[in-house]
């Protein structure tokens, strides 16, 4: 590797390190996110910023992170070995409140049931910045079971105007409601699956809720959005 300690590949194929260059474009992330400069000294500089964030200027490496919570969309231009090189991206930061229960009716069969437990005082809660937990054959906690638990996680969040694709990764069932309307779901028993859809905002404060169950075996819960073009 000669000290390489990553070979970046963008739509053309692999980047050459000793040509400027910043990598990638375009970024959406939850918390923070960071831009890889290329180049053969790896001195550079920021000559444009738009948007609410804070940048953190490494060697090699610019760390960009909001300064509010919500989505925060942002523009920079990076100038590189002479060259301006555009970069964008979207910063998301939340916090959000995580529930667990167990249940004793099937979540699938019942939806009374369900509404009841989760109205009831949970075995264990936590607070996070962003939704990806993977369980695999593991509990969430002591007091909770491996099988046959819930999850309700709730946050709320400013989204600029605009449509975003929300996508979540779960085993088993999941439901995604935005201000009470559910906008994504699988209430099934399933492997590791993937689930997306599309939400258009006017720009505001949304209360975004998550509800899932797990039925037996692996489990996985993870929940992202981005701004489409």
């Amino acid at each position: 590797m000669r000290g390489r300690k990553y070979i970046m590949v963008d739509e053309w194929g692999p980047l050459d390190p000793t040509e400027s260059a910043v990598f990638p474009k375009r970024v959406v992330a939850w918390e923070e996110c960071a831009f890889h400069v290329l180049g053969p000294t790896g001195d550079y500089e920021i000559t444009e910023l738009a948007g609410e964030v804070t940048l953190e200027k490494g060697p090699k490496t610019l760390r960009v992170r909001p300064t509010a919570s919500g989505a925060t969309l942002f523009t920079a231009k990076v100038r590189v070995g002479g060259k301006e090189f555009p970069i964008e991206g979207t910063v998301l930061r939340a916090e959000w409140n995580v529930r667990f229960w167990k249940w004793q009716t099937d979540p699938r069969e019942d939806a009374d049931a369900w509404t009841k437990l989760l109205a009831t005082q949970p075995l264990h809660e936590l607070k996070t910045g962003k939704l990806d937990f993977r369980w695999q054959h593991e509990a969430p906690a002591k007091k909770v079971p491996g099988d046959g638990f819930a999850t309700r996680a709730v946050t709320k969040m400013k989204l600029p105007k605009g449509i975003y694709e929300l996508r979540t990764v779960s085993d088993d069932g999941v439901r995604v409601l935005i201000d009470g309307k559910p906008v994504l779901e699988n209430w099934t028993w399933h492997g590791p699956t993937e689930n997306k859809a599309v939400y258009e905002t006017t720009g505001k404060v949304h209360e975004i809720v998550i509800e899932h169950f797990e039925l037996d075996g692996w489990a996985r819960l993870s929940f992202d959005l981005r701004p489409l073009p």
